[in-house]
């Protein structure tokens, strides 16, 4: 947008000495983060904006630069004023809301000339509102203010956007009120369900295909589910990288990384359970197969050879079979191997989440710059050469969501369970409690047992 973004009055950048306060102790000083050109945001009234500030704070922990941060902060002033102008809370927004700011936005002349801003244009505001907006539910726990069936109706998808470097793949919102302009292209879901797994293992088990084809295909699809690894790489693996797998302390595989540039190697750490089932496909299958063809296995063998040659199956060939996967199954979208390598990025973002719930936390107070250990690990296992180019192979938020309901409640009785919880807290932390205070823990202890319990329905 051509527009100043400081001209438009709710937007500030901070100066080089600016600082975030982020530890105090009795009788020190306080410790402070520089912030030096991050945007700062008001509402129209000047007063400072609260969560339009968190966002930016939580961006700028998240690796975003400060001139990045001014656009951003530019983005959502319209819905700053929208919400200012209704005497509407941030947290209050819904579908109605939503779809009436987005027609006042296409309707309302551009601040600074008389032009009208472009379809491309409000459709760039109206993703950065519901990222915010987003944001703002993760703030007060309401974790479907946006979601395909939330408050404010909108669905997450892999877009292929072109830039001068090129095309490249991103995650964004759409909403039937946000413009899609002919840059943008929707790609299909990037990531295969635990459902749809199961039915592709059970269905490469039943096949009518032959015993060897079979237990190949098997393995593959375990392969490309725990490496990540893509097709290329996991067509041409030798043997020998399972037998050397096999005297390492912590076993791993090593894979031919295919990226432009050239060929290089890198070796990526699998689990017992999978170096075992490699060492048996190689015994009572790969050896037995070869017998028959009169080839002996040696370390040069390839793991997954072709039934017709006996040499390495092609990535096409691995590309053919899981199209045959998903005719079997008879399951709808994509089905491609490459789905597989997106899985097993944004698991190794769960696992480590899971593994340390405090971490996401602690980078947003204390503003960790750089990449986390965690993401250079899984860059180095999945072959990116930048934090860049994992991103859009990064689904955290769509797979997090399943899980955060307790004991598998609902996003919205979840919410209602930790807010009875706390005030049962506060009841409690007051110390001599009062017959109203008595009354009103009752009260929140009986609607908390009715969450819990499950329905009949």
């Amino acid at each position: 947008m051509k527009d100043n973004p400081l001209s438009l009055g709710l937007l500030v950048r901070a100066g080089d000495d600016f600082g975030v306060p982020i530890a105090a102790e009795a009788g020190c000083n306080p410790v402070f983060r520089k912030c030096g050109g991050l945007a700062l945001i008001s509402w129209p009234d000047y007063s400072a904006c609260f969560e339009a500030n968190c966002w930016i704070d939580e961006l700028r922990a998240e690796g975003l630069d400060p001139v990045t941060s001014v656009q951003y902060g530019y983005q959502i002033t319209w819905v700053l004023r929208y919400a200012h102008d209704n005497l509407l809370s941030l947290h209050n927004f819904n579908e109605y809301h939503f779809v009436k700011f987005m027609k006042e936005l296409k309707q309302e002349s551009r601040a600074a000339s008389d032009r009208s801003r472009s379809p491309k244009q409000n459709g760039v505001i109206g993703r950065k509102t519901l990222d915010f907006l987003e944001f703002i539910g993760k703030l007060y726990n309401i974790l479907d203010l946006v979601a395909p069936q939330g408050r404010i109706q909108a669905v997450k998808k892999i877009v292929q956007i072109q830039t001068p470097s090129g095309r490249r793949f991103v995650e964004t919102w759409f909403h039937s009120e946000v413009p899609i302009v002919k840059s943008t292209v929707s790609s299909k879901n990037k990531l295969l369900s635990s459902n749809q797994v199961k039915t592709i293992k059970h269905a490469i088990r039943t096949s009518n295909s032959g015993e060897y084809i079979r237990s190949r295909q098997r393995t593959v699809f375990l392969v490309l589910e725990e490496t990540g690894a893509r097709r290329e790489e996991a067509a041409p693996i030798l043997v020998s990288a399972v037998w050397e797998a096999k005297n390492m302390l912590s076993p791993s595989i090593l894979l031919r990384t295919s990226k432009r540039g050239g060929i290089s190697t890198r070796l990526v750490e699998i689990s017992p359970a999978l170096l075992t089932l490699l060492e048996d496909y190689i015994k009572f299958d790969l050896m037995p197969f070869l017998d028959s063809k009169n080839m002996k296995v040696i370390g040069s063998t390839p793991l997954f050879a072709s039934a017709k040659t006996g040499k390495a199956i092609q990535p096409n060939t691995i590309t053919a079979e899981f199209s045959r996967f998903k005719k079997l199954t008879g399951l709808e979208g994509a089905v491609s191997p490459h789905m597989l390598r997106h899985g097993s990025v944004t698991q190794d973002r769960i696992d480590y989440f899971e593994e340390h719930p405090n971490e996401k936390a602690i980078a947003r107070i204390i503003g960790l710059k750089g990449v986390p250990e965690f993401a250079l690990r899984s860059m180095e296992k999945h072959g990116h050469s930048s934090i860049h180019s994992q991103v859009p192979y990064n689904h955290f938020e769509k797979l997090i969501n399943l899980k955060t309901g307790i004991g598998g409640l609902d996003s919205r009785a979840t919410s209602a369970l930790r807010a009875n919880l706390e005030t049962i807290r506060d009841i409690a932390n007051k110390g001599s409690a009062i017959k109203n205070d008595a009354m009103r823990l009752k009260k929140l202890l009986d609607e908390t047992l009715a969450i819990l319990t499950p329905s009949d329905d």
